[in-house]
């Protein structure tokens, strides 16, 4: 399928209100399709541009690691949003509303359940088939001015799996390729109706409606876990919680002292999901 016909087969899978919202930017290779998007964001772009690319030649990752996405059989794509009227601290709520709108795709596609792993991760199978990263720009005043979330599945495994390096924690939400390829679009446009929907809705209310089901779907609630901080401290907790305002409600082990994160890098104890 190429690029002309990928947009159409999406668009056919839209609604009106989505058709008219959404416009298409289908590469064949990007560096990132974060770093796409933004460049058309930086030229003055409407938001609701939507980047897609083939394969991503230096996917990014949260706090400075790179995403494998060199494979065909990812889905890797960048959705330019304007959220001018947020405060800066809502954006997470664009990052958790994005996994739940993967989750929900996927499983409408008919894969196994999928989870997420706070903040940004979502797991199937116990192995990691998606990252979303949420990158914002913001005015002199501080103002949020413009959002690029990009997101990227692993829709199928890569010829000869996974580098060995990644092997125990990637999967991929479909068992092959072909399959994957029967829903590639069907993924995409399942994914931004509902992040869409629930976008306005933040802008609306300041909620996107899917937080109660982001708590449902964390891994982590209950389990004991290693955060890692901004500054690289490192230190063990039990999260006992996720917020309505999607951040992560921990107890630290050392002092039993209770916190609640806005950010923060968090590793699971043995990395059994």
């Amino acid at each position: 399928m190429n690029r002309s016909e990928f947009e159409t087969a999406v668009r056919a899978r839209l609604s009106d209100e989505s058709n008219s919202f959404f416009r298409f930017l289908c590469l064949e290779e990007t560096d990132s399709t974060n770093n796409s998007a933004a460049a058309e964001a930086a030229a003055g772009t409407a938001e609701g541009l939507v980047v897609v690319a083939g394969k991503q030649t230096a996917g990014k990752g949260s706090r400075g690691r790179s995403f494998l996405s060199a494979s065909p059989r990812g889905l890797y794509f960048s959705v330019v949003l304007r959220p001018e009227k947020l405060p800066p601290p809502s954006a997470v709520k664009i990052t958790a509303a994005a996994g739940v709108c993967v989750c929900n795709a996927l499983e409408r596609c008919g894969t196994p359940p999928a989870f997420i792993k706070w903040v940004n991760d979502v797991y199937m199978n116990g192995k990691k088939i998606c990252g979303i990263l949420t990158e914002g720009s913001f005015s002199a005043d501080g103002r949020l001015q413009t959002v690029i979330c990009g997101i990227g599945i692993n829709l199928a495994a890569p010829d000869g799996g996974f580098p060995p390096e990644i092997a125990a924690t990637a999967g991929a939400a479909f068992a092959t390729a072909d399959e994957a390829e029967r829903q590639r679009a069907a993924v995409l446009a399942a994914t931004l109706e509902s992040l869409r929907t629930q976008y306005l809705s933040l802008q609306r209310t300041g909620k996107t409606g899917s937080e109660e089901e982001y708590r449902r779907r964390s891994l982590l609630i209950g389990r004991t876990v290693t955060v890692t901080r901004q500054n690289g401290t490192a230190e063990t907790a039990t999260v006992t919680d996720i917020d309505t305002e999607c951040r992560l409600c921990v107890r630290w082990k050392a002092t039993g002292l209770e916190e609640t994160l806005i950010g923060g890098d968090v590793t699971l104890h043995g990395n059994r999901f």
